[in-house]
């Protein structure tokens, strides 16, 4: 089936969501359609994966919107960046901690995949933290 051409990332992301909603529910009936258990549990797996998947684009596209939206309303903050810095060094401490602990815990392959993915993001915003900090403090003192 040949693709028409898509102007916008929004579309795209729509586009794909429709397409993983698609195969999910594909996969979905051919497991019904398997008499062997693992064939079954497999073609299962696939199906969920597909979901989260789509799950996974919805988000990417209401965190599109909301980025857009976000930086038009960028101005001059009041406040200790040092200070606020060093609390949310903590904070991606924490998350990454956190994200570690609830991809242990799921049993759905995609999910567990999107979860590492997230965990490295909040090590990456700690050493990014980090760095920031030492350059203020190296300024300051």
């Amino acid at each position: 089936m040949a693709r028409r051409v898509v102007e916008s990332v929004e579309e795209m992301l729509r586009i794909a969501v429709e397409d993983e909603e698609s195969e999910a529910s594909a996969y979905y009936r051919l497991a019904s359609l398997a008499e062997d258990d693992e064939i079954r549990a497999v073609l299962r797996s696939i199906a969920e994966d597909s979901l989260v998947h789509a799950e996974v684009l919805r988000g990417l596209l209401r965190a599109l919107e909301r980025i857009r939206s976000m930086r038009g309303k960028i101005s001059r903050g009041r406040g200790n960046l040092l200070k606020e810095l060093r609390a949310h060094l903590s904070i991606e401490i924490l998350a990454g901690a956190e994200y570690s602990d609830l991809k242990n815990r799921v049993d759905v392959g995609s999910m567990r995949a999107v979860l590492e993915a997230i965990e490295r993001e909040e090590e990456k915003h700690a050493r990014i933290v980090r760095r920031l900090l030492e350059r203020l403090e190296t300024r300051k003192g």
